[in-house]
């Protein structure tokens, strides 16, 4: 079986396809790695030949090793990416099954595994990016707290990744507006609605700052978004601040509050606890 491994791994088509048997498509190794894990580990383009035929063979696309790996974590971590044959593979994968919100120890989401590819930039992921942005149950909150959410990773990647930020921020967006629209309910009634809005916010203090900013999650000390009754309270700050906790690079502001019934946002003064600040909002004294 290792010669098979090998063979899907650093092999070409015709060589795997010599030593392949259709009824072994599923095999896994000690490690809980299938055959077509070790397909996805090639170099492109054997690697969506080998892939594609062990699919066509029943091979099945949501396997996850026993270290929480899925298929789409293998093709996305592989340092050789071409869009023109791998982006249609990883559709495929998501259409089989393969979980886009898993999230791996190590490399957190397949969307995450993908942004931290650095050596590429975000045009030449783009044709990625549509491909998991547009699968069904992508969650860009993912994975709840306390882990770093996808979108706080992305977000936390800076200026290199500022188009996939702006995406997923635009996708949460137009899910609360679809979803309140649907429900006759206000956009803001729940939590992903509310960190929409606010990555929104930040979007906007960034241009006003000059400095790269980010949603709170991921510090066990620190409640990302905090339900007060009639709003939501989101917790932000700077990019360099979260990632060191050098007090020199706090941004010195509240937090963002989002009104549930539609009414506009707005950051408190940092002269008055969050509980003071908003009983002075609700009395119109803020």
């Amino acid at each position: 079986m290792g010669d098979l491994f090998r063979t899907a791994r650093r092999g070409t088509y015709e060589e795997f396809v010599a030593v392949h048997e259709p009824a072994r498509a599923n095999v896994a190794d000690s490690t809980g790695s299938t055959l077509l894990h070790a397909a996805l580990a090639n170099k492109p383009p054997e690697r969506a030949r080998i892939a594609g035929r062990l699919l066509d063979d029943g091979a099945d696309a949501a396997a996850v090793t026993r270290a929480g790996a899925t298929t789409a974590h293998v093709l996305l971590g592989s340092a050789r990416l071409d869009a023109a044959t791998d982006a249609p593979l990883l559709r495929r994968l998501l259409d089989g099954g393969c979980d886009p919100n898993r999230s791996h120890e190590r490399f957190g989401t397949p969307l995450m595994t993908l942004a931290r590819q650095l050596t590429f930039t975000d045009a030449e992921l783009a044709p990625f990016y549509d491909v998991l942005l547009d699968a069904p149950g992508l969650d860009p909150l993912a994975p709840p707290p306390p882990e770093r959410s996808t979108l706080e990773a992305v977000t936390l990647l800076g200026e290199q990744r500022a188009d996939l930020a702006r995406r997923l921020t635009d996708l949460l967006h137009e899910r609360a507006a679809t979803e309140g629209a649907a429900a006759g309910t206000p956009a803001v009634a729940d939590r992903a609605a509310a960190l929409a809005v606010a990555a929104g916010v930040l979007a906007e203090l960034e241009r006003d700052l000059g400095r790269p900013l980010a949603l709170w999650e991921g510090d066990p000390d620190v409640e990302p978004v905090a339900d007060h009754g009639d709003v939501w309270v989101v917790m932000w700050n700077s990019v360099d601040y979260l990632r060191s906790k050098d007090f020199s690079e706090q941004v010195l502001m509240g937090p963002v509050v989002v009104p549930k019934d539609g009414r506009p946002w707005f950051v408190p003064p940092t002269a008055y606890p969050t509980e003071e600040a908003l009983d002075r909002w609700r009395r119109g004294a803020l």
